[in-house]
């Protein structure tokens, strides 16, 4: 399938809604393997799958898929969130990244 798309692709491994969980190795056989393969939705609620001590692993974005992990992802060092909150509470999402985003920029200069 990625090879018939040609715009930049995110996996989405969502094992609670797909009964289907795609292992680390996959994601990072598929995201080494595959150019338009540029980031993973992350909704596991394992951190073991995208360790701290790794931020490489996958050669790939990850973004948080569980709204109730976003700020533990980010500190770890993640892209983002592709949230179901923000279709509800888009302003009250916005605020909680834009303090957590001031709070880095204070720690560490520069950081994203």
């Amino acid at each position: 399938m990625a090879d018939a798309v040609k715009i930049p692709m995110i996996l989405y491994n969502i094992p609670g809604r797909t009964g289907v969980n795609i292992q680390p190795e996959t994601i990072a056989s598929l995201c080494r393997e595959v150019d338009n393969i540029v980031g993973v939705k992350e909704a596991t609620g394992n951190f073991r799958y995208c360790p701290a001590d790794e931020p490489d692993r996958w050669n790939c974005d990850v973004y948080s898929g569980n709204d109730d992990q976003i700020v533990p992802l980010l500190s770890l060092g993640r892209k983002g969130v592709i949230s179901v909150l923000s279709n509800v509470a888009p302003s009250q999402l916005m605020n909680l990244l834009l303090l957590f985003c001031r709070r880095c920029e204070k720690r560490a200069p520069g950081c994203s």
